[in-house]
């Protein structure tokens, strides 16, 4: 954690391919959450910049104004030539889009694009009642842009989600339920790469607030056979990890043992939620993120 807090600008890994494609990988540093008594942050969040030649496309937004920033200033300099001219949101929670307008301010022609169902699931987040005891009471004092311009800015993707860059097949792919509703993953064909948004986790704690029935849950396993039954799948890039994680594809099965982990813990914990974060620790000790977990838990025994 002290590593990633005093490198806000880490690019993970920039692989190119056979094809005219590229992608790199950016990791939004961790910020502080209002959580007292405790001093706790978020999950750095993971950014994909896929590019050509002629143009590139985004993949998600982190939270704060000062995070889109520190992101503007990477994009620039990975593409110093190329228009970012789409961003492509995976799923509604706040981690991952509420740099839209800093973002849309920088690169004023940037489409913003995503599933219909996705785009749903944001407008529910921006509800303000919902905002204000959510996302703004855990972000306060002006850290989260002014939200009011982005309904106006979001694009659906046809049914069939597919859409390209440089004619390159790209394919939004709807999974359901994951670590909430109506999430995606993209698919990038020509790098046999999938972008797994929060459907796919690497070593930080997994968020199952919003999952927190068993038959949820199921539904989570089973959005992630549909991902490993994508072809070709070559690497992927999960929505929240440490730099040394990598995007190998064991990350599939990682995030599964980890699914199936939760739910014995929570039959142990016996309503404690105290023992369910020690258990999962205990369990987990590679995993980081302790905010996350600590939050996941107080969905179900009321923290």
């Amino acid at each position: 954690m002290k590593l990633l807090d005093s490198l806000p600008l880490l690019t993970l890994l920039s692989k190119p391919s056979l094809s005219t494609l590229q992608y790199s990988v950016y990791q939004a540093a961790p910020i502080a959450v209002h959580y007292p008594p405790l001093n706790l942050t978020w999950s750095p969040i993971t950014i994909t910049l896929i590019h050509s030649a002629n143009s590139a496309i985004l993949i998600d937004a982190p939270i704060s104004v000062s995070q889109t920033q520190d992101l503007i200033a990477w994009i620039k300099q990975t593409i110093p030539s190329q228009p970012l001219t789409k961003l492509y949101i995976t799923h509604g929670h706040g981690d991952h889009f509420f740099g839209v307008p800093v973002l849309r301010t920088a690169f004023p022609e940037l489409e913003v694009i995503a599933t219909a169902p996705t785009i749903a699931h944001i407008l529910e987040t921006l509800d303000p009642a919902t905002f204000a005891t959510s996302w703004g009471s855990l972000f306060p004092n002006g850290q989260i842009p002014d939200q009011s311009s982005v309904p106006s800015l979001l694009t659906a993707l046809p049914p069939d989600g597919h859409f390209d860059v440089d004619g390159h097949a790209l394919h939004a792919i709807e999974v359901g339920e994951s670590d909430t509703w109506n999430t995606t993953v993209l698919h990038v064909p020509s790098l046999g790469l999938v972008v797994a948004g929060d459907v796919i986790y690497g070593s930080y704690y997994q968020y199952l607030g919003d999952s927190n029935t068993t038959t949820l849950q199921d539904q989570w396993l089973r959005a992630l056979d549909k991902i490993a039954n994508l072809k070709p799948l070559k690497a992927i890039v999960p929505g929240h990890m440490k730099p040394s994680d990598g995007f190998g594809l064991e990350h599939l099965e990682s995030t599964r043992r980890y699914i199936l982990a939760w739910k014995e813990e929570v039959v142990r914990a016996r309503g404690n939620s105290d023992v369910l974060v020690a258990n999962v620790l205990r369990r987990f000790p590679e995993r980081a993120g302790e905010f996350i977990l600590r939050f996941s838990a107080s969905f179900y025994f009321g923290g």
